[in-house]
């Protein structure tokens, strides 16, 4: 009578298998919008007396345009560590311009019938980071 041959043995799970997060990368971005809004802490000052702090700017300024960019990174592994470094950069054309006004004082008594206008505008041009990681 034959016999039969043993039956192939398989392989063992790998339940537990670490990814590997090791080498380069690069990729791009965009956006643009945004809101910045400012501390009512301003102030102007001559020989120290404080003649014109500027409350109630207004809520902030609603900011519009574009950014776009690139981020580049490197990522070596230990094990279950990983470590890596990124940087990118954003060339930008964010702007948005704010018109508030406020009473001026003179050491923190306003003086009546006077009123200062200002505009405020914002531009953001250029963004750019470096950092580094470390994970487990």
């Amino acid at each position: 009578m034959p016999v039969r041959p043993a039956p192939p043995v398989a392989a063992p799970d790998t339940c537990c298998a670490v990814p590997e997060w090791t080498g380069f990368y690069v990729g791009v971005h965009g956006g643009g919008w945004g809101h910045t809004s400012f501390e009512p802490s301003e102030s102007f000052s001559i020989v120290g007396i404080p003649i014109l702090p500027l409350v109630g700017p207004g809520p902030g300024v609603s900011t519009s345009g574009g950014v776009f960019g690139f981020q580049s990174g490197h990522n070596w592994q230990w094990g279950p560590v990983v470590g890596g470094l990124e940087i990118d950069f954003s060339g930008a054309d964010i702007k948005g311009t704010d018109n508030f006004s406020a009473v001026p004082t003179i050491a923190g008594v306003p003086i009546p019938g006077l009123t200062a206008n200002f505009t405020r505008d914002i531009k953001i041009e250029e963004l750019a980071s470096a950092r580094g990681r470390l994970g487990y």
